[in-house]
């Protein structure tokens, strides 16, 4: 993924939702949607700064399917800046 950082704070964790469906369109998970947390406290998306990230989602996911999954929406739902502050996001409104 691309994280764009514009402000002066470190971001330290980020909360995802991801809604996974199969080539059918069927739910990958028994959810509609799921919710990721990564913790970037070792290594945190420094101020001002534009990098890629890698996502490891096997933890999530019991097997490789043979086909891909299709993505329907993917958004950072909430982020946690080293100062503590909190930006939160529940329903991807300000997502693009």
């Amino acid at each position: 993924m691309e994280v764009e950082n514009r402000i002066s704070k470190s971001i330290i964790a980020m909360d995802f939702i991801l809604c996974l469906f199969d080539m059918d369109g069927e739910p990958v998970f028994e959810e509609d949607w799921i919710k990721f947390h990564f913790d970037f406290s070792d290594f945190p998306i420094e101020e001002n700064c534009h990098e890629r990230r890698i996502i490891n989602l096997d933890e999530y996911l019991s097997s490789v399917p043979e086909e891909p999954y299709l993505t329907d929406y993917f958004y950072a739902s909430k982020i946690v800046y080293s100062d503590g502050s909190v930006m939160e996001d529940p329903f991807g409104r300000y997502a693009r």
